[in-house]
């Protein structure tokens, strides 16, 4: 029955883009707009945007509350975007944030989703953060916020300092 649904379905949308198409180039068609139902995309509540953006805010909370100060959010350099750019108060060191969101850890946990490539590019982007910034002096720190969130249950949030060695690679 499903593959059924999903074959109508898909059926559907084909005849309606080629409806409209027809419309479009002055094809003539008797009242089409009234039979063509509208199609409406929804994302769902669970979607892996929404909620990484939503444990992106988590994340920026969770460090304001530590009283981190938030210099750039979603900041995008050649190499990669970070998710945050803060300073720590207690050591003054300017820290690119990573942070990892998923529903549960039964594949792998959220901070194993940043590999060697991925690192890679955040400290080639970090240099690119000093050289944009001229904070030539800084001391730079790469950690990351992971989020297990499941289901109609409390976001545990595990804050890996200094999680990321620039030296290893």
């Amino acid at each position: 029955m499903g593959i059924w649904t999903n074959f109508k379905s898909w059926t559907r949308e084909i005849l309606i883009g080629i409806a409209q198409e027809m419309s479009d180039s002055g094809h003539h068609s008797e009242n089409l707009s009234a039979c063509t139902p509208k199609i409406v995309k929804n994302p769902g509540k669970y979607s892996k945007d929404i909620l990484g953006r939503k444990g992106e805010e988590l994340g920026t909370k969770y460090l304001m509350d530590l009283n981190y100060k938030i210099l750039y959010q979603n900041i995008k350099f050649p190499s990669c975007e970070f998710d945050l750019i803060a300073e720590d108060p207690k050591t003054n060191e300017i820290v690119m944030v990573e942070i990892k969101t998923r529903r549960s850890d039964h594949f792998c946990a959220p901070e194993e989703e940043v590999d060697q490539r991925r690192v890679k590019k955040m400290v080639d982007a970090a240099y690119e953060y000093v050289r944009w910034s001229r904070q030539y002096n800084c001391n730079l720190r790469f950690d990351i916020i992971s989020i297990l969130w499941p289901d109609n249950k409390e976001p545990q949030i595990n804050h890996l300092i200094g999680a990321i060695d620039p030296r290893s690679l």
